[in-house]
C-alpha cells in the first residue's frame, strides 16, 4: 500500500497547475473542485502532452475542457491509490446517450463510480518510489477525463482500452506477459478472485485442466485478446508451479456445463481419467 499523503510540496504545485482544486483536511482527506486541463493525444507515440505547443492547438485531438471531480486519499478493493469520481453528471449523461453502461466508460459502478485508472497490477511501476500527486494527476487523471471528452465530442475513443472485470486482466496479460514477475502473476490471480462471482476463471488458471474442456467453457465469455492471455497466464502459472493437477469432479462439472451450452445435451461420461463426448463437437 502507498502512503496517501498531501505534502507541502504537492499543496504548493496544486496551487499553480490546477488552480480550481482545494484540498479539504478531512478523514480522508480529499480534493474537489474543477479539474481544467488542455491536453493533445499523439496517436503514433501512443503518448499524452499537457499544455501541448501551438502546432497542436487547431488539431482535433487537442482538447481544452473541465470536470468537476473528487479525490479521496484512500484506497479500494482493487486499488492502493486515491479514488477519483466525477461529482457532475457529464460521464452518467453520454453513457444513456450513447446506450452504454457506466462500466463501458470506465467506472466502476460498485465502487461509488469511481474511475478505472489502471491495472491494479501497473501501479508498483507508475509509483516504484511511492505516490506523488503531480504524477498521479498528470499520468491518471487528466488523461481518463481527456478520454471521457473526447469519446464525448468524436463518438469514438482516442485509444484502446482494457475490458471490464475478468477480461480485462486477461487482456492486460497478454499484453504485458514478456515482463511479469511471478509476484505480478501472483496480484493477477488475487485480483482475478476479487473481481469474479465465481471461481470459474481461477479454476481454470489453477488446475491443468484439459485444454479442449477448459476451451469450451472460456469461449462464449472472452474476446480474442483475452482468451489468449488466459492461456499465457496457464503457462506461467504452470512454468512458476502455481498449478494443481484437476481433480475428476472438477473436469467432470466443467464438461457438462460446457455440453449443455454447446449441444443442449449431457455428455456419456467414462469414470476413469478422461470424460469423452458421445458426438463430435464443430464448435473449436
Amino acid at each position: 500500500m502507498f502512503n496517501l499523503t498531501v505534502t507541502k510540496r504537492d499543496r504548493k504545485w496544486l496551487r499553480s497547475s490546477f488552480r480550481r482544486l482545494d484540498i479539504i483536511y478531512d478523514d480522508p482527506t480529499r480534493i474537489e473542485g474543477i479539474l481544467d486541463f488542455d491536453m493533445y493525444y499523439d496517436a503514433e507515440r501512443d503518448e499524452c502532452i499537457l499544455n501541448p505547443s501551438k502546432e497542436h492547438w487547431i488539431d482535433p485531438r487537442r482538447i481544452k475542457d473541465a470536470y468537476e471531480i473528487e479525490i479521496t486519499f484512500s484506497h479500494s478493493r482493487f486499488s492502493a491509490l486515491p479514488q477519483v469520481r466525477e461529482t457532475g453528471e457529464r460521464i452518467r449523461i453520454v453513457a444513456q446517450e450513447r446506450g452504454d453502461k457506466l462500466e463501458d466508460l470506465h467506472i466502476n459502478k460498485y465502487l461509488n463510480d469511481t474511475a478505472c485508472l489502471c491495472m491494479q497490477m501497473e501501479e508498483k511501476e507508475l509509483f516504484p518510489e511511492g505516490f506523488s500527486l503531480n504524477v498521479f494527476v498528470q499520468q491518471l487523471v487528466v488523461p481518463f477525463f481527456y478520454w471521457q471528452s473526447y469519446l464525448e465530442r468524436q463518438g469514438c475513443s482516442p485509444w484502446d482500452g482494457y475490458s471490464h472485470k475478468v477480461e480485462g486482466v486477461l487482456e492486460w496479460y497478454e499484453d504485458n506477459k514478456t515482463k511479469v514477475s511471478s509476484e505480478s502473476l501472483g496480484k493477477c490471480i488475487d485480483l482475478l478472485r476479487e473481481l469474479e462471482k465465481g471461481p470459474r476463471t481461477v479454476e481454470l488458471l489453477l488446475s491443468d485442466t484439459p485444454p479442449i474442456v477448459a476451451s469450451m467453457d472460456l469461449i462464449p465469455l472472452f474476446r480474442y485478446k483475452a482468451y489468449k492471455g488466459f492461456w499465457q497466464m496457464r503457462e506461467a502459472l504452470r512454468k512458476h508451479g502455481m498449478q494443481a493437477n484437476p481433480t475428476l469432479e472438477l473436469t467432470q462439472r466443467l464438461m457438462i456445463r460446457a455440453s449443455h451450452r454447446y449441444l443442449g445435451k449431457k455428455p456419456v461420461l467414462i469414470l476413469n481419467t478422461r470424460i469423452r463426448f458421445k458426438v463430435g463437437i464443430k464448435h473449436i
